[in-house]
Order: structure tokens, then sequence, then C-alpha cells
């Protein structure tokens, strides 16, 4: 767990795989914070496919994240589609990035600096 521009959390593990652990504890973070937003008339509501890491214990957990998995079997139908937009979004992403650490270097900052100093945000 490594804090990121904007209070942005990053997750790695060895396989690059989801797991529960990783799961719960950002599903706890949220939870808390829109409780002390005291948002619960808005719920978050988060649609969950039935992948290991992603257990049906979550449901009905979290007084402010709503949680409902999608029906069975239909991961296949949907992933493929999800894939295609989240590779355009990664390398649209990556161009715009590469660009911007390209038009800050001015000898002051390593490239290095310039990409850590990058938020999400920056992308849009």
């Amino acid at each position: 767990d490594v804090s990121r521009p904007c209070g942005a959390q990053y997750f790695n593990n060895d396989k690059e795989w989801m797991r529960t652990e990783i799961m719960t504890n950002v599903l706890t973070k949220l939870n808390s914070k829109m409780k002390c937003e005291n948002r619960h008339n808005n719920l978050f509501f988060l649609f969950l496919d039935n992948e290991s890491c992603h257990p049906s214990s979550l449901k009905g957990k979290f007084s402010n994240v709503h949680i409902e998995f999608l029906p069975k079997h239909t991961t296949s139908n949907t992933q493929p589609r999800d894939a295609g937009i989240i590779k355009t979004w990664k390398l649209y992403y990556k161009r715009k990035l590469l660009r911007h650490v390209g038009s800050e270097i001015d000898g002051k900052k390593t490239a290095s600096e310039i990409v850590r100093s990058v938020n999400l945000l920056m992308s849009i």
C-alpha cells in the first residue's frame, strides 16, 4: 500500500491479481470515508463478478457501500469488452504521460521526478 498523488492508493502483488485482502481493505477505507462525509443517504453501489477475490461475505458488510454480484457465467460476456476499453485508455494515458514528461524536462528535474509528480486527473 503506497501513497500516490491526489491521495490515490496503489496496491500490488507478485502475480498482479486482485486479492481478497486488498479488496476488503479498499472497501473498508471507502466505507469509512463515506461515513465521515455523512453520506448515509448516498450509497455507493458496486457491482462485482464472481471472481474468487470477491467473496459473497462482502455483501451486506458495509453500511455505505452496497455490493451486488453479477449473475454467474456473465463475466465471459462482459470482460472482453472491458479489456478493449482498458487497453485503449492505458495507451492514451501512456502517450499523454510521455508527452508531458518530454515537455517538462529542463535539466532541473529528472524524468522520474516528473513522473512522480503526475496525477491521474492530469490525463483527462
